[in-house]
């Protein structure tokens, strides 16, 4: 056969189809076998995947087929030497109803557990946490029964006696008795012996202070104090040379005493020629009684001076205390007396 010579093959299937689709009336033609067409190749690439993917499901049903287009017109008949011209290609047909879910796979089997990793460096000890705050105190408990009363001590030891009452009160004094008779006068005893001569005073002075305003300068240590004021005076042996020393004129034996209100804890002492008499040293640790002092002092010479010292080397001053215990003056005394 001819190349130039057309085959009769293609140009009977074109009447045929171009026949068909008059039959049909050219709508849905090209759908159906255009739409089979495609689901073969769907089907077959859904094949091939479930070839690739064994554990998918089973391949559900195949959808119902669509309906059938419309049956178109007739075309005119082409010549047999010309193929006539391809007519409209017909509407898609409807797609069929999607088939039912296949079923899902078993599972496949779980794998082998892995080895246990190798233990990880222990971490740095983390910082010890706040204390927290002390909670609060919690309600009183219920006072629990009161136990049962115990058995019933042994005797305890006798107590000591106790101390002797308060003597009664005197009872009432009796009557008095019938008076006895007068007894018979006795005879005069002879006369006793002459007793001893007794010892006199022989003289005395006593000199005075007013505070104030005597002594209103303090006494400093080695110091006298002063008596400026003059008393009753008995003889004349016992003088005042000024206001804080005397003399004694005559040796003998003197009673020497002397009282002083002083304000701190004090010492005085009797000082005799300018030399204190350690023996006559009096004091008190506390301001609040006077300063006292009463004793003999034996003259060695004529003409001895007597005075009344804050003991030398004493740390305080001395205040001879003005208004003590009230609004008058107060006095300080010394009083000399001679006795032989």
């Amino acid at each position: 056969m001819s190349s130039t010579t057309p085959s009769l093959y293609p140009v009977q299937e074109n009447i045929e189809i171009n026949r068909l689709r008059d039959l049909l009336k050219g709508e849905k033609l090209n759908s159906v076998i255009y739409g089979y067409d495609e689901i073969n190749h769907i089907h077959s690439e859904s094949h091939s995947e479930h070839e690739r993917c064994s554990n998918k499901g089973a391949t559900g049903d195949t959808g119902s087929t669509g309906s059938t287009g419309s049956e178109g017109s007739t075309g005119p008949a082409g010549s047999c030497s010309n193929t006539g011209a391809t007519g409209d290609t017909g509407y898609t047909g409807d797609t069929g109803e999607r088939g039912e879910t296949g079923y899902t796979g078993n599972t496949g089997d779980t794998g082998y557990t892995g080895d246990i990793g190798a233990t990880g460096y222990t971490g740095d000890t983390g910082n010890t946490g706040y204390t927290g705050d002390i909670g609060a105190t919690g309600a009183d408990g219920t006072t629990g029964y009161t136990g049962d009363t115990g058995d019933t001590g042994g005797t305890g030891a006798s107590g000591n006696t106790g101390d002797t009452g308060v003597s009664g009160a005197d009872g009432n004094t009796g009557y008095t008795g019938i008076s006895g008779s007068t007894g018979f006068t006795g005879s005069t005893g002879e006369l006793g012996s002459t007793g001893a001569t007794g010892r006199f005073i022989l003289e005395a002075a006593d000199f005075f202070a007013l505070m104030p305003d005597d002594n209103s300068a303090t006494i400093a240590a080695g110091t006298a104090v002063s008596f400026p004021q003059n008393g009753p005076i008995i003889g004349s042996n016992i003088s005042r040379l000024s206001g804080s020393v005397f003399n004694l004129a005559a040796i003998g034996i003197y009673l020497v005493s002397f009282h002083v209100s002083v304000s701190e804890a004090a010492q005085l002492v009797i000082v005799i020629n300018s030399i204190e008499q350690p023996y006559t040293v009096v004091g008190r640790a506390t301001g609040t009684s006077l300063i006292s002092e009463t004793c003999l002092i034996q003259t060695l010479s004529a003409n001895s001076t007597l005075s009344v010292h804050n003991p030398a080397g004493e740390a305080v001053a001395l205040t001879i205390t003005p208004l003590a215990g009230g609004d008058n003056p107060v006095s300080a005394h010394l009083t000399i007396t001679r006795y032989a």
